[in-house]
């Protein structure tokens, strides 16, 4: 899951991301060590690449926590 996670971060942080919201993606330091030391990793993540509109981050069921990783070292990456 954080290879699907880290290729859906940077696809998503060239295409739609706005200057502030990879601002606060990459305040969070790596993917990896952030969701260990964050107790709501998922909604921390919803709160900073959501638009408050259904979109992609919609979800019901939260991602595993590698997703997460990968995602936010996509983004980093890019």
């Amino acid at each position: 899951m954080y290879e699907v996670g880290f290729a859906l971060g940077c696809h998503w942080s060239v295409r739609d991301a706005s200057v502030d919201q990879l601002c606060k993606i990459k305040s969070l330091g790596d993917g990896r060590e952030w969701v260990e030391k964050s107790p709501d990793p998922f909604g921390q993540f919803i709160n900073t690449v959501s638009s408050g509109e259904d979109d992609i981050f919609s979800a019901e069921e939260c991602p595993s926590k590698s997703f997460l990783a990968g995602f936010v070292n996509g983004c980093r990456s890019s």
